[in-house]
């Protein structure tokens, strides 16, 4: 099967697999060929409801550099109750809302890793249509590859675990200087004081077993930044950062539950500055 193959069958699996109350919670999920709303609300208003269409959306030119755009996927949902009312949008204590569809999805799909080096980010999601007893909303994804699926460390340790989703991003590298110049004398004169301090920002989702194997590690992070001592950071393409301090840790919305895995998530950022460049 092609990469978008794998792809395709690797998004449906997951939202075959998301239960609520321990079953299921799609009773039809499928790929799609048509990204036109108006003939996806018709083929989905025949499917066994709740349904979720997934459909390949194309990708963008190459980049000046010739690198290929990632691939965008669709996914479309509706929801549908016969009592009508407020129900296919809010749901009952009987049935499952569109608002709860899309949140079941969100936690399902995004920041998921896929065919082995493909990670799903959320782009947006919207509503495409609705009448008196049903909704379809349709949420977008773009499906990036992983440059890398080594933990960054740091003082040797992968501090925000194996398996959490982790971006190194590094700033600039720049000298301090001190300019001056003399009168009568044409040009300016630089007098070089040392390199600048420089951030060091990862970023993420932390993912963990279970609440209390998150909660340790929040634990761990948080002990090194009341400790302050630097130490040296390794980022995924093994390249190193001596001398690196902790200085903030920001926990990004509220933690959730893996619809399928269980896993424990909270997105975050751990600010770090490079004090010895």
């Amino acid at each position: 099967m092609s990469e978008l193959g794998d792809i395709e069958t690797a998004v449906i699996g997951l939202i075959q697999a998301i239960q609520v109350s321990s079953a299921d919670l799609f009773a039809e999920v499928k790929g799609f060929s048509n990204t036109a709303p108006r003939d996806a609300v018709a083929a989905l208003r025949r499917e066994l409801k709740p349904a979720a269409f997934v459909v390949y959306d194309g990708r963008a030119s190459s980049d000046a550099f010739g690198v290929p755009a990632e691939p965008k996927l669709s996914v479309f949902a509706i929801v549908e109750s016969l009592r009508g009312g407020d129900e296919p949008r809010a749901g009952s204590a009987l049935q499952s809302g569109g608002f709860d569809v899309l949140g079941e999805l969100f936690t399902a799909l995004a920041g998921s890793t896929i065919v082995t080096d493909r990670q799903l980010a959320f782009v947006d999601e919207r509503l495409i249509a609705a009448n008196d007893t049903s909704v379809i909303y349709e949420q977008r994804y773009s499906v990036l590859k992983l440059a890398t699926s080594t933990a960054p460390t740091f003082g040797g340790s992968a501090i925000c675990g194996s398996s959490s989703i982790v971006r190194v991003t590094v700033g600039d590298f720049e000298m301090e200087t001190e300019r001056f110049a003399f009168p009568g004398i044409d040009g300016e004169f630089q007098h070089a004081l040392g390199v600048q301090a420089r951030a060091v920002t990862w970023s993420g989702q932390l993912r963990a077993a279970s609440d209390s194997a998150l909660s340790a590690i929040e634990a761990t992070i948080e002990s090194l930044l009341d400790g302050s001592q630097p130490a040296d950071i390794v980022d995924g393409f093994g390249r190193t950062f001596a001398d690196c301090v902790l200085n903030r840790f920001v926990r990004n919305n509220q933690r959730r539950k893996h619809t399928i895995d269980g896993q424990a998530l909270q997105n975050f950022e751990l600010h770090f500055v490079q004090v010895n460049s």
